[in-house]
């Protein structure tokens, strides 16, 4: 296939948010931001909040807890009540996130085996603090279900083994997430736990979201609540004064990876506010084999003009798909490049290099098995 033909197969999305390499959630219980900012119980949070960005407007869609986490993952609350075994047909973000080429995992702590619909593990797990087991193109796919709904404890080797999903969703036990236990226990459980998201190597084009599921009052439906934006990508020590809520935190996903809003996410506004200008050099791809097409999915972003060249490695042998001189882009441009009827050449490597006329360059490889 040409680079013309290439190109004319782009779809090419301005992204009002940075491109995330990886989106990470964790989801905290039950209290008021009062009660977590400023609070002498809370170092560690109050540290993160003062060298990141804090919203100060935030709140929780409704009570009690499973409408919240539905409402972060599918952009709706579903459910009136904390049901067990209650399912929806309804599409969610894991579905979004797959369909884009990219991985997900959700991580629940005390959970135990995969995917337990129930509050039968062996410690402090609810299952009214796992979305995905309610949603039944997930939980009703045993192999998909259980693949990607494991135990907290998989997440230090996926962390370890440079496997971590491009959208990760960690519930705490109903102790580290302050519901049962202390404030103090929940901040010293994610000292314990943020310092190595942040340390992964390419957290740089990375956010964590820290966001308490519902508070204790009826703000906003569920009660003004904590929410940091975790990132190098955000001004640092900034506070939004603007009325957010799960909702927006949702849809700010969706707009960073070019996804469909869901449900009430098509009315809600992304945290836009959060987050700096578009990396001086940004080129990230995703990169999947479905049925003979090679899905290349690109992100170009770059102050400066430079030049953005793409080289495939297949059988030791390199093939350039494209170079040329590129604009400033700023902020990022999202490129989905399907190349339909692609032989089966084994593993295939695609290589990137955006190169800035000013500034430093950066680039992304990938790879992915074609067969046979």
């Amino acid at each position: 296939m040409s680079v013309v033909m290439l190109l004319a197969a782009a779809r090419i999305d301005a992204a009002p948010v940075p491109n995330f390499t990886h989106v990470y959630i964790i989801v905290m219980e039950n209290h008021e931001f009062s009660d977590i900012i400023g609070s002498p119980s809370a170092p560690y949070i109050n540290s993160l909040a003062q060298t990141y960005a804090l919203g100060t407007a935030y709140t929780a869609i409704t009570h009690p807890s499973l409408p919240n986490y539905m409402s972060l993952t599918g952009g709706n609350t579903f459910f009136p009540n904390d049901c067990i075994g209650c399912v929806v047909s309804a599409p969610n973000i894991a579905d979004q996130v797959e369909a884009s080429g990219r991985t997900w995992k959700g991580y629940f702590e005390d959970m135990g085996a995969p995917c337990v619909t129930n509050d039968s593990g062996p410690g402090q797990y609810t299952v009214h603090h796992n979305p995905f087991v309610h949603y039944d193109d997930i939980v009703n796919n045993a192999s998909r279900c259980q693949a990607h709904v494991v135990d907290f404890s998989n997440f230090g080797a996926d962390v370890a083994a440079g496997t971590v999903p491009s959208y990760v969703f960690i519930a705490p036990n109903l102790c580290s997430d302050m519901h049962d236990c202390s404030i103090a226990t929940g901040d010293a459980w994610l000292q314990t736990v943020v310092p190595s998201i942040l340390a992964t190597p390419d957290f740089a084009t990375s956010v964590l979201f820290l966001v308490w599921d519902e508070g204790t009052s009826s703000i906003g439906g569920g009660g003004q609540v904590p929410m940091l934006a975790i990132s190098p990508l955000v001004t640092p020590g900034f506070q939004s004064t603007v009325a957010e809520n799960h909702f927006s935190l949702l849809r700010t996903i969706q707009d960073a990876w070019g996804l469909a809003p869901l449900a009430q996410t098509g009315t809600a506004t992304a945290m836009t506010e959060y987050f700096t200008s578009a990396l001086a050099c940004q080129d990230t791809l995703t990169l999947s084999d479905v049925a003979g097409t090679l899905n290349l999915g690109f992100t170009v972003g770059s102050t400066t003009p430079g030049t953005w060249s793409t080289w495939l490695v297949a059988e030791s042998t390199p093939f350039k798909l494209w170079s040329l001189p590129i604009p400033a882009v700023s902020p990022a441009v999202f490129f989905n490049l399907p190349i339909a009827g692609f032989p089966q050449l084994g593993t295939v490597y695609v290589v990137t290099f955006l190169t800035p006329t000013a500034g430093t360059t950066c680039g992304d490889v990938k790879s992915v098995n074609t067969g046979p």
